[in-house]
């Protein structure tokens, strides 16, 4: 994964934002959700599908019987050629996870990561030096600041009031965690902060990626507005 993300392969980063999301075992299985706390299982089946190319992963407790039956069904999938929805394509593989244990929840949603650009920002960047900042409605964020960082907010009457931070991270790469306080949004905050965070993982030599869900077009607008690159669609099932 050396240059430019303009020029990083779809399959490359379909992997890498895979593990940037899950812990994973020594064999590829998904273990648990990639953050400190508290532990969350991982879904029970994975999949992110680009314009080439596409990979799934399943939970280590999945059966043998189970995954063999996925990859039949997989294998003669007729993937969308766009980016968009997966759900009226998935049915088949819900059937089979169903046969396991009833289905808790299922998640899909379009995958970006933010190239290399201009990320000038009225944004702060949080340290250990102000990090007091965060602490009236960030605290969990302040709590964690380490596994966190970096950090960027819009700050009102000394109180961070919007924050990007890494949600899940690795050591080559980040996902962005956007919340702006429900009284300050529609004021391109979301879009600040999220500039400041993708420059400063880019200045820690990580690749910053971005995802959401369909029904959240807030968020998939801050997205074209950071000019993201949308190169993968996933789905969960838990």
């Amino acid at each position: 994964m050396k240059g430019s993300p303009a020029v990083y392969n779809e399959n490359d980063l379909i992997q890498l934002q895979a593990q940037t999301l899950f812990v994973q075992s020594q064999h590829g299985r998904l273990v648990q959700v990639n953050e400190a706390e508290p532990e969350e299982p991982a879904p029970r089946f994975y999949l992110s599908v680009g314009r080439a190319s596409y990979r799934w992963w399943v939970r280590h407790d999945v059966p043998t019987e189970l995954i063999n039956e996925l990859d039949r069904v997989l294998k003669q999938l007729a993937l969308p050629a766009e980016l968009h929805d997966l759900a009226p394509h998935m049915q088949p593989c819900i059937n089979l996870l169903e046969q396991q244990a009833s289905i808790a929840h299922i998640f899909s949603g379009p995958a970006y990561y933010l190239p290399p650009g201009d990320f000038t920002s009225q944004a702060i960047r949080i340290t250990a030096a102000n990090a007091s900042l965060l602490e009236t409605h960030f605290p969990y964020t302040r709590q964690h600041l380490s596994e966190r960082d970096p950090v960027s907010v819009i700050v009102m009457e000394g109180r961070a009031v919007a924050a990007c931070y890494a949600a899940r991270q690795i050591t080559q790469a980040a996902e962005a965690g956007v919340d702006t306080l429900e009284s300050y949004r529609g004021r391109g905050y979301a879009v600040e902060t999220a500039k400041g965070w993708a420059g400063a993982v880019y200045a820690a030599g990580k690749i910053p990626f971005y995802s959401t869900s369909w029904d959240n077009q807030a968020s998939q607008a801050v997205a074209r507005k950071l000019n993201a690159v949308h190169y993968a669609v996933t789905y969960s099932i838990t």
